[in-house]
């Protein structure tokens, strides 16, 4: 295992939603609309909250959300539930719409990015389940699109046109390291399934303890794929690797 020293990693990735952007509110509010619209507002902000756990994609939190709340079994795979695939469209289109300017980042993750890509130059990735059209209008509100290139923005069409697995499949990460022809991958998470693909893929994790319910289960720990270590700010983060 590597320690955590910038000399130790020949490249970063970052996921995007909770990790660099602020997205979480953007989604619990356009996913509350969505799913009173469909005669289901009486769920829990604690359902909602489980969402997450079940995995990274859009079918696996709705369709977890559903299942907490009772609403729906697993024995029809959430890709394929009528109810879930519903919910997913209107949420889509009301997300989309409140993300055309771009998310808000979370606090210190702009500062963060600009000071670890003086270390790694063309060696900066993002690696997200969200759509790639939702990734450049942030990168542009904050003047990082130089940072990243092209074929390292790697969102869910990337890893679909490939014939690869979404998270919590390690093929999200072996993409990224195959593409910047990284030995030693260092990767910022904020979620279980998300450390789940950067750690199957053989990289390093930095769990950035934003998420309520994911940070309480990285800190009781007994998860399959822990993460390497774990920070409650960027700030934090900073300081262990000596960043300024």
């Amino acid at each position: 295992m590597s320690e955590l020293k910038l000399s130790n990693f020949d490249a970063v990735a970052f996921d995007l939603e909770g990790t660099l952007a602020d997205t979480i509110p953007v989604h619990h509010a356009t996913r509350a609309q969505a799913f009173t619209e469909h005669g289901l507002g009486h769920i829990t902000k604690e359902q909602h909250e489980l969402g997450p756990t079940y995995g990274s994609s859009h079918f696996d939190i709705l369709g977890g959300i559903l299942h907490a709340a009772g609403e729906t079994d697993k024995d029809i795979p959430f890709s394929q539930n009528e109810k879930v695939l519903q919910i997913i469209e209107t949420k889509g289109a009301l997300f989309k719409q409140a993300a055309g300017e771009g998310f808000n980042a979370m606090p210190g993750a702009i500062e963060f990015v600009q000071a670890i890509a003086l270390h790694f130059a063309g060696k900066l990735a993002i690696v997200t389940s969200s759509e790639e059209e939702f990734i450049h209008p942030f990168l542009a509100r904050y003047d990082l699109t130089q940072l990243f290139k092209t074929e390292l923005v790697i969102g869910h069409e990337s890893v679909i046109d490939e014939g690869l697995n979404v998270k919590p499949s390690g093929d999200p990460y072996a993409l990224a390291m195959r593409r910047m022809n990284a030995q030693n991958l260092l990767v910022f998470e904020d979620t279980v399934s998300g450390v789940a693909s950067a750690k199957k893929a053989g990289a390093f994790v930095v769990a950035l303890a934003f998420d309520k319910q994911n940070s309480l289960l990285f800190e009781q720990g007994g998860l399959e794929f822990p993460p390497d270590v774990m920070f409650y700010s960027y700030k934090d983060a900073a300081a262990a690797l000596g960043l300024r």
